[in-house]
């Protein structure tokens, strides 16, 4: 969503304990550069916090199946970009017939909608929002959605009571079915949050629905970076030493660029996710996505803003993000945080794959590359 926001959503942070886990001070998979510890001037920088690797699973020991989260952007300006996945998610089994060699297939839908708190402002009314819960409600009239919350194929048999005879065709048009969520969401989007809410064990916001023996894919479909709030004054419409209260603020107070004056107009450089006490720290999100799977059985996409280009503009006098890609109707906004998250995994991270973003006409050739990895991974 790119218009003025004023959302305040309070996100209460879970860190996880992983058991068995080694913690490298100082380290860890960050192909990203080595993310910020601001100390600029309006940003109070927080101590860095550690990436945990995940478990090594035992030699030769594969997952067996696989569970997909899309996490779909559902803001206003998004109608297009869903229309977009949902016509090319198939291309995630073509390669080498992905889809004969799964034992069990389980497809999730979820949206950054966390509501607004207290605020109740426009777009973000519903407190809590969809507080990362799966979405299973037919959107399409007519259309068969799952019987769970979840898509499951196993063996030819799915979870859809749908009258058409083949089984994976039944997967794709339920997932057609559930995955245009609208653009009717809060656009203040708390992408990595509500992923790590609707997956969180200890909540059990979506119980079932990921199984340990079984390798997770996360796809990020989103036209605007994560604003993943860790204090709710961040989005205080009234206090005005936090600069203007729009959706800029995220960027503001989340990334650390080599010039972090919201009053200077023009491009950015060097800019990385920023310790900040008002957003969520990207490395919290690491550790939990990675204590999820043993190592090499969790990848992470997004199809999102590039990070190439990155310029604060102006708009009535206020400082906007400008957009880093654009479409007829739109565009994308550089998603930093985001990337430094998907990055993290290394070969098992693909953001904007085969140079495919957001604002691109096909995102059929980005899924191609990831379900490669999947062929590769998988028994």
């Amino acid at each position: 969503m790119h218009v003025s926001k004023r959302i305040l959503v309070p996100c209460r942070i879970v860190r996880s304990v992983l058991a068995g886990c080694i913690v490298f001070l100082g380290c860890g998979s960050r192909t990203f550069d080595d993310f910020a510890s601001n100390d600029a001037t309006n940003h109070d920088s927080q101590t860095p916090i550690a990436i945990v690797d995940a478990h090594v699973p035992d030699p030769g020991v594969k997952p067996q199946g696989l569970d997909i989260l899309f996490v779909i952007d559902n803001s206003p300006s998004m109608l297009l970009e869903q229309e977009n996945i949902i016509k090319n998610m198939h291309r995630l089994f073509d390669a080498n017939q992905l889809v004969s060699v799964l034992p069990d297939l389980r497809i999730g839908v979820i949206g950054p909608d966390l509501g607004a708190g207290n605020y109740g402002l426009q777009s973000c009314e519903v407190a809590g929002g969809d507080g990362g819960r799966l979405q299973n409600a037919p959107r399409t009239p007519g259309c068969i959605p799952p019987k769970d919350s979840w898509i499951s194929y196993q063996d030819g048999v799915t979870n859809i009571p749908s009258n058409t005879l083949d089984p994976i065709q039944q997967v794709f048009e339920a997932f057609s079915c559930i995955a245009p969520l609208g653009a009717d969401g809060c656009g203040f989007e708390h992408t990595l949050e509500a992923a790590r809410r609707g997956l969180d064990p200890q909540r059990g916001i979506n119980k079932g629905f990921i199984r340990p023996e079984a390798a997770l894919l996360i796809v990020f479909v989103t036209d605007e970076d994560d604003c993943s709030a860790s204090k709710p004054t961040l989005f205080d419409p009234n206090n005005e030493s936090l600069g203007p209260p729009t959706s800029f603020r995220c960027f503001d107070y989340g990334v650390h660029c080599d010039i972090n004056d919201r009053t200077k107009i023009g491009p950015r450089k060097d800019c990385k996710p920023l310790m900040s006490k008002y957003l969520t720290p990207v490395e919290e999100y690491i550790n939990f996505f990675k204590g999820l799977k043993p190592a090499g059985w969790i990848i992470l996409s997004a199809m999102a803003g590039p990070t190439d280009l990155i310029e604060v503009g102006a708009s009535d006098g206020e400082p906007k993000l400008e957009h880093s890609c654009k479409t007829a109707d739109g565009g994308g906004d550089p998603a930093i945080r985001l990337r430094a998250v998907v990055e993290a995994f290394k070969d098992n991270g693909f953001f904007n794959p085969g140079n495919v973003d957001i604002c691109s006409a096909d995102f059929g050739p980005a899924l191609a590359v990831i379900g490669k990895r999947l062929w590769e991974i998988l028994p």
